[in-house]
Formats: structure tokens, sequence, C-alpha cells
């Protein structure tokens, strides 16, 4: 009877331990065929960017597979018997290092080494042309959304058509394909200045100008428009407005308006129910009647705080250009009484991170900055400001883009002589990279508002630019 019983006790033992061996071994199987990994994407990073997903591809892998990055098993996603995913965080990318990929399916098997590259700076693909022949790109803006995908939309004449259009191009594979124009207004009359943004919902939001403002917005990832609404009715026409979206999907636009005697302010308007009512359009300029015309807007907001940059030519004839600067810390309904005067500058370029971090990127003619990049940074929403930073020491660099990614990274590009030129910097604007040439151009003509730029929420900068005012927009990307 002992027998049996032992006997039945172990046939038992044994159901159990076959039926739950797969499921105690730490997801750990080991396969009679060793995996083979072909390819990383991507397949480097500068140091201090912010976390990303790291895909593998290859052969033979199984939903036990593990991704080790520099000899450490990661939480890995099975997509397919050929292709991985991992997260890897911002931690693993403090210092510069090749560091080692490679895949094991279980009981101590891997596949060969692939290298990921942990560089000291972003660098850049050569730019490649993104619009048609058939007719005529100017004046760019790009903007990623929150699933990484881009979109870029530009002034554009067709030539089957003879019409003027506000279009918008896609892509939703990091910009190695584009899709064909989309058309968010045509007219037969010129069309200006198109500058687009997203929403933490996905939608995405432009405006225009064409004798009014203009505004209309997306909801499914740019394959159709709203009927574009006019927001302002204000004579003479607005223009150079900008637009951008807060945490909550709150809508803030600006846009300059030329007045009496050639007097130029700054407007602004917000729709707190994703564009369907803006409010009363409101001057934020204090000292409008100081200057005869203003140029360059640039808008940030972050949380409540909405930061607002231009430049003016003051009254009386004055040779020289300077920027001004005002805020509002409570959703666009007061603010600042006078505004802030930075000194003579040609250009300049807002962002903000963090809970009250703000950064004026300008190109400054005021000592000790002559004809360079300054940047002067506030930590408490604006009220003060530190000294300005000089980013860069070559004379003649004009125009700056600023953009903040994720981790507070701070991204400036630049137009030196007829080019653009890249600096980055990792500790909040005390110190930067040797400004890095990003185009293949060097002796194209570019101009001020030809060019634009955009950051995803892995740090990835995106670059769309207009070659020699000929009508082409090319794109290009950092690694």
């Amino acid at each position: 009877m002992i027998k049996k019983n032992l006997i039945l006790f172990l046939r038992l033992f044994l159901i159990i331990l076959f039926v739950f061996l797969p499921y105690c071994s730490n997801s750990d199987v080991e396969s009679d065929e060793d995996p083979v990994l072909v390819s990383i994407t991507p397949s480097s990073k500068a140091v201090n960017m912010p976390q990303f997903t790291l895909t593998a591809r290859g052969q033979r892998f199984t939903e036990y597979s593990k991704i080790y990055f520099n000899e450490i098993s990661r939480t890995t996603i099975f997509i397919s018997e050929s292709e991985l995913s991992c997260v890897i965080s911002s931690e693993s990318l403090t210092s510069e290092a090749e560091i080692s990929v490679k895949i094991s399916n279980g009981g101590g098997n891997f596949s060969d080494v692939l290298r990921f590259e942990i560089k000291d700076n972003n660098s850049f693909i050569l730019p490649v042309l993104t619009t048609e022949e058939n007719s005529t790109s100017f004046n760019p803006s790009i903007t990623s959304d929150i699933s990484g995908d881009l979109f870029i939309a530009y002034e554009r004449y067709d030539d089957d058509d003879s019409m003027n259009h506000v279009s918008v191009i896609s892509s939703f594979d990091k910009g190695e394909d584009w899709g064909g124009p989309v058309d968010v207004f045509s007219s037969v009359e010129k069309i200006y200045n198109p500058d687009i943004t997203s929403g933490p919902d996905g939608f995405l939001y432009i405006t225009f100008y064409k004798s009014n403002l203009y505004f209309s917005f997306s909801e499914d990832s740019g394959e159709t428009w709203s009927d574009p609404q006019i927001i302002s009715f204000s004579t003479p026409s607005p223009i150079e407005s900008r637009i951008s979206v807060d945490d909550e999907g709150n809508i803030n636009i600006i846009w300059l308006l030329p007045l009496y005697s050639q007097n130029t302010s700054v407007y602004y308007t917000r729709s707190e129910d994703g564009g369907l009512n803006f409010s009363t359009e409101v001057n934020i300029s204090s000292e409008k009647d100081n200057f005869s015309s203003a140029y360059n807007p640039c808008l940030a907001v972050n949380g409540s705080d909405v930061y607002v940059g231009w430049t003016a030519w003051p009254l009386g004839g004055s040779r020289y250009s300077y920027v001004y600067f005002n805020f509002s810390v409570d959703n666009g309904n007061t603010w600042n009484s006078k505004d802030k005067y930075f000194g003579v500058c040609s250009g300049s370029d807002l962002c903000a991170n963090g809970e009250a971090n703000v950064y004026f990127a300008l190109s400054s003619s005021y000592l000790p900055f002559q004809n360079r990049i300054a940047l002067y940074r506030s930590t408490n929403s604006a009220l003060n400001w530190e000294a300005g930073v000089g980013v860069t020491s070559e004379s003649h660099d004009t125009y700056p883009l600023i953009r903040s990614d994720s981790e507070g990274n701070l991204n400036i590009l630049l137009k030196r002589g007829s080019a653009y030129f890249y600096s980055r910097s990792c500790d909040g604007g005390d110190t930067w990279t040797e400004p890095l040439y990003v185009t293949d151009k060097i002796s194209q003509a570019y101009q001020k508002k030809l060019i634009d730029m955009a950051i995803d929420k892995e740090g990835t900068l995106y670059i769309v630019s207009e070659y020699d005012n000929a009508g082409i927009l090319y794109f290009s990307k950092s690694l």
C-alpha cells in the first residue's frame, strides 16, 4: 500500500513539474537555437539624453528572449520572432562609451554582439528632399506629436492648379518617408506664415494669415482639417503668428499687428475648449508707442505661465533693433505692466521647462556678446533674470532657435553666415558644445524664417529648411 501511494505521489509530482516548469525559470527558457541579432535602432545617442525605446531586429526570437544592454538584462517586449524592444533609461547614458547589445533566449546562449555608441554630442543626417517637384514650397514649420510622428506645415504654390495653399506633410517613421501634401486652406491670393504645433491629446493646431489671422485643427494626425476660422479681423492685416499648447491642452496664440503711424503691437488670445472659442484679443506690448515696427515674435508656455518675446525698432530712426519680453503667470489673463528690455539684438527665441525655468536665446550686439548668441535664464518664472551667458564666440551668429528636451538639455540652432550650426547644453545653459555644422550646402543663402526645429519626447531633433529661397524643403534629424 505504501509503495502504491509512493508511485501515485511521484506520478503527480512529475505532472506538476512538467506543467509549471516553464513558469519557474525567471522567464529564461533554454532554446536549442541561438538568436540572431541583425540590427538595433537607434544605434547611438548623445550623453544625458531622455529615456528611449531600443528596437532589436533579427531572427529566432522567442517570448522569453531578453535584450542585454551594457551586459544588463532589460525588461523586453516580444513583438515577433524577428523584433524585440526595451526602454533604456537616461541613467544609462551618463558618459561617452561604446556599449554592447546582445540577445539571450535563455540557458546562457547569446547572439552576436552589436555596438551602441554614447556620443559627446548629437550628429545629424545630411538634409534630404521632402517636397514634391510640381510646386514651390516656402516658410516651413515642424512639430512632433505625443507618438513621435512628424508634421511639416508650409506655404505651397501648386503649378497644376495655379493656387496658393497652406499644406501639411506627415511622417510616421521618424522622417524616413513623407506623405503627400494635405491642404488646410487654398486661395488664389498669397497665404503667409503657417505655424504648427501639437497638443497632449495628439491633436494638431495651425495658424496662418491672409488679410486675417486663421486657425485650424486636426483630430486625425493631419489627414483632415477643420474649416479654418478667423480669430482676428483687425486692420491692417495681422502678421507673424506663433502658436503653443500647454500640458492641459489650452491653446495660446500671439501675432504682430501693424497699427497707426507704422507702429506694430503684439497681440494675444487663448482657447480653453480646443479652439472652438477664443478669448478677446489683448495687446500685450505695453511700450507699443515707443517703437515703429516689430518682427520675430516668440512664444513659450509652462503651466499657467505664458512668455512672449519680440524684436522691435525704436522710434526716431534708430539704426539698432532691440529685443523685448513680457509674461503672464495666470494663463494670459493679466500681463506684466512693463516690457522687459534686453538691449541691442537682432533676433531671439524662447523655451521653458521645469516648474519655473525660462530660457531666452538672442543674437546680441550688446557687449560683451557683440554679434554673438547669448542666453538669459530665469528660474522664477521670469521675475528675475541671471546675467547673460555667451553661447558662441563667433561674430555674426544670428537668429537662434532654442528647444528643451524632457531631461532639461538645451538645444540651439543658429545662423552663422549663410549656414546653420547647432550647440547643446546639459547643465541648464552654463556651458555649451562647440557649434556643429548641420547643413550640407555652406554657400546657400538661408533667410531667417526659412528654417524650423522640433524635438520629440526621446530628445531627437528634427530640422526643416528651405534652400536658396528656391521653393524646395529639406529635412534633417539628429542621430
